[in-house]
């Protein structure tokens, strides 16, 4: 009993409990599928690119962005230290829907290649380095030695997927650049109350046909027999943990049933040697 009430809570807070976001049913991870070596891979990430294209053509998508994880050197602001990061252009957060708790949200202007770089801190980090101070918006830190305005803090309960970011940078979109087409990033976006699933990835679908053709990619997407895999987003925090957990619940509950079994045979000779 006790081992089927652990794991039933681990699988509650995991696979039942939605995602704490605003109409989390809504939000999707964006990606592509492709066949790489006869191994089917659903989680091929996206480049700067095809977020372009996506951005300026879909029609399913209410908001829509792209991110990636990394890790940076800050410098300014006591000891220098190395701490994780997240970047991202200003479609992820409006996507997720939580407002920070100090400032902004990224916007189309912070992406610009040359603009301002700005850095949005997480709650706890912005209570650890910088004391909690409210005036901390506007302060300029150096993130990999290069000057970053401070433009907003994430509320305290924010959680970013299954990730512990310390800070949120804006990704720069400029197309033509070096790495602009490498395929590293990962897409959230959250659909508009009309679409499914199965119409999201037909309208992403006509997208990338017509983006492949356009970049002279388009031999290239049939022969790895490309197309959109998007998908709950619940599906991007869980991971494969699902599976393993529905079989050791399925596995505990079969044990229980069993003991119960034992003890209601025992319970009923029992009664017939009375």
């Amino acid at each position: 009993i006790g081992a089927n009430i652990a794991i039933f809570s681990v699988v509650n807070a995991v696979l039942i409990r939605p995602l704490p976001y605003p109409e989390p049913e809504k939000l999707v991870g964006v990606f592509n599928s492709a066949v790489f070596s006869g191994q089917v891979i659903k989680d091929w990430p996206l480049s700067l690119g095809m977020y372009d294209a996506y951005q300026e053509n879909a029609r399913s998508f209410e908001e829509f962005g792209v991110w990636t994880e990394g890790a940076a050197a800050i410098n300014g602001i006591g000891n220098p230290e190395q701490i994780p990061t997240v970047s991202m252009t200003h479609g992820v957060l409006r996507a997720l829907g939580v407002r920070p708790y100090l400032g902004r949200w990224f916007s189309s202007a912070d992406e610009i290649e040359g603009a301002q770089k700005t850095v949005i801190l997480s709650y706890r980090y912005w209570q650890e380095r910088f004391g909690g101070d409210a005036g901390v918006l506007g302060r300029l830190v150096l993130i990999d030695f290069v000057p970053h305005q401070v433009i907003g803090v994430m509320p305290k309960d924010f959680e970013f997927l299954n990730l512990n970011p310390s800070v949120f940078l804006a990704q720069s979109v400029g197309l033509g650049v070096p790495g602009s087409n490498d395929a590293d990033h990962s897409g959230i976006a959250r659909l508009k109350s009309s679409v499914s699933l199965a119409q999201a990835n037909q309208d992403i679908a006509r997208i990338l046909k017509i983006w492949g053709a356009r970049e002279g990619w388009g031999r290239y997407l049939v022969s790895l027999r490309a197309k959109p895999e998007i998908h709950p987003l619940k599906q991007d925090v869980i991971g494969d943990v699902g599976a393993v957990l529905k079989i050791l619940m399925g596995a505990l509950a079969m044990v229980l049933l069993l003991v119960c079994a034992n003890v209601a045979n025992l319970v009923q000779v029992r009664a017939q040697a009375r």
